[in-house]
């Protein structure tokens, strides 16, 4: 097996990890939370918009569905077998990375 193929198999399976910790984290905090919880957060402003607390749903939604827009893409692709898989996989672990940060953030100011 390619190095780069195995690389973007545990790419891939990270980013799976990484979605299913920050759902679960939303599903504790919506368990955990009033009906109103803050969904953005600005520095400058602060909390400047809330809405219901399965709205944070989306959160890991937005994770999965750049997750399977990735990972098609790399198996629809017919450019290159390696590399171009690589970087969904990169891409979509950054991805949830970040979501799952933006979740943990927003659950402290909440």
């Amino acid at each position: 097996m390619n190095t780069l193929y195995q690389k973007s198999l545990y790419l891939w399976s990270i980013s799976l990890i990484l979605l299913i910790i920050t759902t679960v984290a939303v599903v504790v905090k919506i368990y955990n939370s009033s009906d109103l919880v803050a969904l953005h957060y600005n520095v400058i402003i602060g909390v400047d918009s809330t809405g219901g607390r399965y709205e944070l749903l989306k959160i890991p939604a937005t994770g999965l569905i750049i997750l399977l827009i990735n990972l098609v893409f790399a198996k629809v692709q017919k450019f290159n077998r390696n590399f171009i898989p690589f970087i969904a996989a990169l891409m979509t672990v950054a991805v949830n990375l970040v979501l799952l940060l933006a979740a943990l953030f927003l659950f402290q100011v909440s």
